[in-house]
Protein backbone atom coordinates (compact mmCIF):
# COMPACT_ATOMS: atom_id res chain seq x y z
CA UNK A 1 0.00 0.00 0.00
CA UNK A 2 1.34 3.57 -0.81
CA UNK A 3 2.05 5.95 2.27
CA UNK A 4 0.06 8.84 2.31
CA UNK A 5 1.91 11.87 2.90
CA UNK A 6 1.07 13.58 6.91
CA UNK A 7 -0.55 16.51 6.57
CA UNK A 8 -0.42 19.30 8.95
CA UNK A 9 -2.30 22.18 9.57
CA UNK A 10 -1.04 25.44 11.86
CA UNK A 11 -2.61 23.88 14.65
CA UNK A 12 -1.54 20.28 14.14
CA UNK A 13 2.34 21.54 13.25
CA UNK A 14 2.34 23.36 16.41
CA UNK A 15 1.25 20.64 18.44
CA UNK A 16 4.01 18.27 16.48
CA UNK A 17 6.78 21.04 17.15
CA UNK A 18 5.61 21.01 21.11
CA UNK A 19 5.96 17.62 21.06
CA UNK A 20 9.68 17.85 20.55
CA UNK A 21 9.98 16.69 16.57
CA UNK A 22 12.61 18.70 15.10
CA UNK A 23 14.20 19.24 18.76
CA UNK A 24 16.87 17.72 20.65
CA UNK A 25 20.73 16.88 19.88
CA UNK A 26 22.07 13.24 19.25
CA UNK A 27 20.03 10.60 20.58
CA UNK A 28 17.61 12.93 21.69
CA UNK A 29 16.77 14.41 18.37
CA UNK A 30 13.59 13.73 16.54
CA UNK A 31 13.05 14.31 12.87
CA UNK A 32 11.00 15.92 11.67
CA UNK A 33 9.86 14.11 9.07
CA UNK A 34 9.94 10.30 8.88
CA UNK A 35 9.97 7.89 6.36
CA UNK A 36 6.32 6.95 6.97
CA UNK A 37 5.61 11.00 6.26
CA UNK A 38 6.89 11.11 2.95
CA UNK A 39 5.85 9.56 -0.24
CA UNK A 40 9.40 8.54 -2.01
CA UNK A 41 9.57 7.07 -5.36
CA UNK A 42 13.41 6.36 -4.54
CA UNK A 43 15.38 4.76 -2.24
CA UNK A 44 14.46 5.53 1.72
CA UNK A 45 16.83 3.76 4.37
CA UNK A 46 16.52 3.94 8.06
CA UNK A 47 20.34 3.28 9.59
CA UNK A 48 21.81 3.76 13.02
CA UNK A 49 23.83 6.78 13.10
CA UNK A 50 27.46 5.72 14.49
CA UNK A 51 27.50 9.49 15.68
CA UNK A 52 23.99 9.81 17.10
CA UNK A 53 23.60 5.83 17.98
CA UNK A 54 19.73 6.63 17.05
CA UNK A 55 17.88 5.54 13.83
CA UNK A 56 18.62 8.29 10.85
CA UNK A 57 15.28 8.63 8.10
CA UNK A 58 16.59 9.41 5.00
CA UNK A 59 14.14 9.81 2.12
CA UNK A 60 16.57 9.38 -0.95
CA UNK A 61 19.94 8.14 -2.38
CA UNK A 62 21.20 10.91 -2.16
CA UNK A 63 20.39 11.91 1.39
CA UNK A 64 21.94 8.52 2.07
CA UNK A 65 24.96 9.24 0.05
CA UNK A 66 25.34 12.38 2.14
CA UNK A 67 24.79 11.37 4.88
CA UNK A 68 27.46 8.46 4.73
CA UNK A 69 30.21 10.77 3.64
CA UNK A 70 28.82 13.14 6.94
CA UNK A 71 29.44 9.87 8.68
CA UNK A 72 32.85 9.61 7.58
CA UNK A 73 34.01 13.08 8.17
CA UNK A 74 35.80 12.82 11.76
CA UNK A 75 35.13 16.42 12.28
CA UNK A 76 31.32 15.89 12.14
CA UNK A 77 30.21 15.13 16.11
CA UNK A 78 26.37 15.18 15.10
CA UNK A 79 24.16 14.92 12.29
CA UNK A 80 20.44 15.87 12.53
CA UNK A 81 18.21 14.86 9.33
CA UNK A 82 14.97 16.63 7.71
CA UNK A 83 15.58 20.14 10.60
CA UNK A 84 12.58 21.77 10.12
CA UNK A 85 12.83 25.59 9.14
CA UNK A 86 10.37 26.63 12.27
CA UNK A 87 8.09 28.18 11.92
CA UNK A 88 5.98 27.91 9.11
CA UNK A 89 5.31 31.72 9.13
CA UNK A 90 9.39 32.61 9.11
CA UNK A 91 9.22 30.88 5.56
CA UNK A 92 5.80 32.01 4.31
CA UNK A 93 7.43 36.09 4.90
CA UNK A 94 10.63 35.28 3.22
CA UNK A 95 8.48 33.75 0.40
CA UNK A 96 6.45 36.80 -0.06
CA UNK A 97 9.29 39.51 0.14
CA UNK A 98 10.86 37.54 -2.64
CA UNK A 99 7.51 37.21 -4.73
CA UNK A 100 7.89 33.21 -4.66
CA UNK A 101 4.93 30.79 -3.90
CA UNK A 102 5.85 29.18 -0.64
CA UNK A 103 6.04 25.17 -0.84
CA UNK A 104 2.09 23.83 -0.68
CA UNK A 105 0.45 20.08 -0.10
CA UNK A 106 -1.47 18.44 -2.80
CA UNK A 107 -4.36 18.08 -0.74
CA UNK A 108 -7.97 18.82 0.18
CA UNK A 109 -7.42 19.38 3.86
CA UNK A 110 -8.51 23.41 4.28
CA UNK A 111 -5.46 24.96 6.18
CA UNK A 112 -2.93 22.60 5.22
CA UNK A 113 0.36 24.40 5.58
CA UNK A 114 3.42 22.31 4.50
CA UNK A 115 6.56 23.21 7.21
CA UNK A 116 9.74 23.45 4.62
CA UNK A 117 12.96 21.02 6.14
CA UNK A 118 17.17 21.36 5.94
CA UNK A 119 18.18 17.43 4.67
CA UNK A 120 20.70 17.71 7.81
CA UNK A 121 21.84 20.68 10.46
CA UNK A 122 25.81 19.37 11.19
CA UNK A 123 27.54 20.03 14.35
CA UNK A 124 31.36 19.83 14.25
CA UNK A 125 33.93 19.07 16.70
CA UNK A 126 34.01 23.05 17.21
CA UNK A 127 30.66 23.44 18.76
CA UNK A 128 29.47 25.12 15.41
CA UNK A 129 26.72 24.17 13.22
CA UNK A 130 26.24 24.37 9.66
CA UNK A 131 22.93 23.21 7.13
CA UNK A 132 23.90 20.65 4.31
CA UNK A 133 21.31 20.48 1.72
CA UNK A 134 21.32 17.58 -0.67
CA UNK A 135 20.85 17.97 -4.46
CA UNK A 136 21.68 16.12 -8.15
CA UNK A 137 22.82 18.00 -11.00
CA UNK A 138 19.73 17.76 -12.40
CA UNK A 139 17.91 19.11 -9.54
CA UNK A 140 19.45 22.91 -9.82
CA UNK A 141 17.87 22.98 -13.46
CA UNK A 142 14.47 23.02 -12.17
CA UNK A 143 13.22 26.75 -11.62
CA UNK A 144 10.42 26.00 -8.91
CA UNK A 145 13.51 23.97 -6.87
CA UNK A 146 15.86 26.75 -7.22
CA UNK A 147 12.76 29.35 -6.00
CA UNK A 148 12.59 26.88 -2.79
CA UNK A 149 16.60 27.09 -2.15
CA UNK A 150 16.26 30.47 -2.78
CA UNK A 151 13.63 30.26 0.74
CA UNK A 152 15.81 28.01 2.25
CA UNK A 153 18.96 29.94 2.00
CA UNK A 154 17.68 33.31 3.26
CA UNK A 155 16.00 31.81 6.29
CA UNK A 156 19.41 30.34 7.49
CA UNK A 157 21.03 33.57 6.52
CA UNK A 158 18.75 35.19 9.03
CA UNK A 159 19.75 32.85 11.65
CA UNK A 160 23.39 32.94 10.94
CA UNK A 161 24.03 29.54 10.31
CA UNK A 162 26.07 28.42 7.46
CA UNK A 163 24.07 27.44 4.56
CA UNK A 164 25.25 24.99 1.46
CA UNK A 165 24.16 22.85 -0.98
CA UNK A 166 26.20 19.39 -1.69
CA UNK A 167 26.19 17.45 -4.95
CA UNK A 168 24.93 13.62 -4.04
CA UNK A 169 26.37 13.21 -7.53
CA UNK A 170 29.99 14.61 -6.55
CA UNK A 171 30.28 12.02 -3.99
CA UNK A 172 32.18 9.04 -5.22
CA UNK A 173 30.13 5.83 -6.12
CA UNK A 174 32.91 3.51 -4.66
CA UNK A 175 33.15 5.24 -1.47
CA UNK A 176 29.37 5.20 -1.16
CA UNK A 177 29.28 1.46 -2.48
CA UNK A 178 32.34 0.72 0.74
CA UNK A 179 30.18 2.76 3.28
CA UNK A 180 27.08 0.32 2.67
CA UNK A 181 29.31 -2.50 3.05
CA UNK A 182 31.01 -1.38 5.97
CA UNK A 183 28.51 0.68 7.57
CA UNK A 184 26.61 -1.79 9.45
CA UNK A 185 29.41 -3.36 11.20
CA UNK A 186 30.81 -0.27 13.18
CA UNK A 187 29.19 -1.59 16.46
CA UNK A 188 30.25 -5.08 17.25
CA UNK A 189 27.83 -7.81 17.07
CA UNK A 190 29.26 -9.70 20.02
CA UNK A 191 27.07 -13.15 18.61
CA UNK A 192 29.09 -12.66 15.72
CA UNK A 193 32.49 -11.83 17.49
CA UNK A 194 33.41 -10.85 21.12
CA UNK A 195 35.48 -8.38 22.23
CA UNK A 196 37.74 -10.46 23.89
CA UNK A 197 38.03 -12.59 20.44
CA UNK A 198 39.22 -9.67 18.70
CA UNK A 199 42.75 -8.98 19.07
CA UNK A 200 43.84 -12.14 18.59
CA UNK A 201 42.10 -12.54 15.69
CA UNK A 202 42.35 -8.94 14.13
CA UNK A 203 46.40 -9.69 14.67
CA UNK A 204 46.13 -12.42 12.42
CA UNK A 205 44.56 -11.04 9.52
CA UNK A 206 46.48 -8.09 9.76
CA UNK A 207 49.59 -10.06 9.08
CA UNK A 208 48.19 -11.84 6.35
CA UNK A 209 47.03 -8.61 4.69
CA UNK A 210 50.00 -6.48 4.72
CA UNK A 211 51.77 -9.48 2.91
CA UNK A 212 49.74 -8.64 -0.30
CA UNK A 213 50.12 -11.86 -1.42
CA UNK A 214 46.32 -13.23 -1.25
CA UNK A 215 42.75 -11.93 -2.21
CA UNK A 216 41.30 -10.52 0.89
CA UNK A 217 38.24 -13.34 0.75
CA UNK A 218 41.23 -15.92 0.77
CA UNK A 219 42.44 -14.81 4.03
CA UNK A 220 39.24 -14.48 5.87
CA UNK A 221 38.62 -17.91 5.17
CA UNK A 222 41.69 -19.25 6.28
CA UNK A 223 40.87 -17.51 9.60
CA UNK A 224 37.72 -18.28 9.88
CA UNK A 225 39.10 -22.40 9.48
CA UNK A 226 42.06 -21.03 11.89
CA UNK A 227 40.00 -20.10 14.88
CA UNK A 228 37.07 -22.51 14.13
CA UNK A 229 34.58 -19.64 13.70
CA UNK A 230 31.49 -19.59 11.73
CA UNK A 231 31.39 -18.94 8.14
CA UNK A 232 32.05 -14.98 6.73
CA UNK A 233 33.14 -14.52 10.62
CA UNK A 234 36.54 -12.82 10.10
CA UNK A 235 35.16 -10.93 7.05
CA UNK A 236 32.65 -9.19 9.29
CA UNK A 237 35.56 -8.28 11.37
CA UNK A 238 37.74 -6.60 8.54
CA UNK A 239 34.59 -4.89 7.81
CA UNK A 240 34.32 -3.55 11.52
CA UNK A 241 37.81 -3.06 11.88
CA UNK A 242 37.55 -0.58 8.59
CA UNK A 243 34.46 0.93 10.06
CA UNK A 244 36.58 2.02 13.34
CA UNK A 245 39.58 3.41 11.26
CA UNK A 246 41.60 0.53 12.37
CA UNK A 247 42.68 -0.37 9.52
CA UNK A 248 42.97 2.53 6.77
CA UNK A 249 42.12 1.90 3.42
CA UNK A 250 41.53 3.96 0.49
CA UNK A 251 37.81 4.32 0.38
CA UNK A 252 37.43 5.46 -2.87
CA UNK A 253 38.72 2.37 -4.24
CA UNK A 254 36.03 -0.35 -3.99
CA UNK A 255 36.55 -2.56 -1.80
CA UNK A 256 36.30 -6.29 -3.07
CA UNK A 257 36.97 -9.27 -1.01
CA UNK A 258 38.14 -11.01 -4.23
CA UNK A 259 41.11 -9.18 -4.82
CA UNK A 260 43.89 -8.39 -2.31
CA UNK A 261 43.18 -5.46 0.04
CA UNK A 262 45.62 -2.93 0.44
CA UNK A 263 46.23 -1.50 4.19
CA UNK A 264 47.30 1.87 3.98
CA UNK A 265 48.06 1.99 7.93
CA UNK A 266 47.25 0.03 10.95
CA UNK A 267 45.95 1.89 14.31
CA UNK A 268 48.47 0.92 17.60
CA UNK A 269 45.51 -0.39 19.68
CA UNK A 270 41.90 -1.65 18.80
CA UNK A 271 38.77 0.00 20.07
CA UNK A 272 35.46 -0.93 20.49
CA UNK A 273 33.77 2.46 21.53
CA UNK A 274 35.00 5.90 20.84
Amino acid sequence: MAKRPRVLTEKSALKRWKSGYGQGTGKEYIPWLTIQDVPSKGLVSRCMGWKSQREHHLLSQGELRVFYWLEWCSGVTDIREQFPLWSFEDTQKIAESFGIKHPTPVTSVDNAIVVMTSDFRVTTQNGGDCIRTVKTQSDLSKPRTIAKLQIEQQYWLEKNVDWKIVIADEIPLDFFMNMTLIHPCFMLDETIITSDQVPEIATYLTQFVIKKNLPLADITENSDQYFGLREHTSLYLVKHLIARRYWRVDMNTKINPTRILTLLAVADEYHTRD
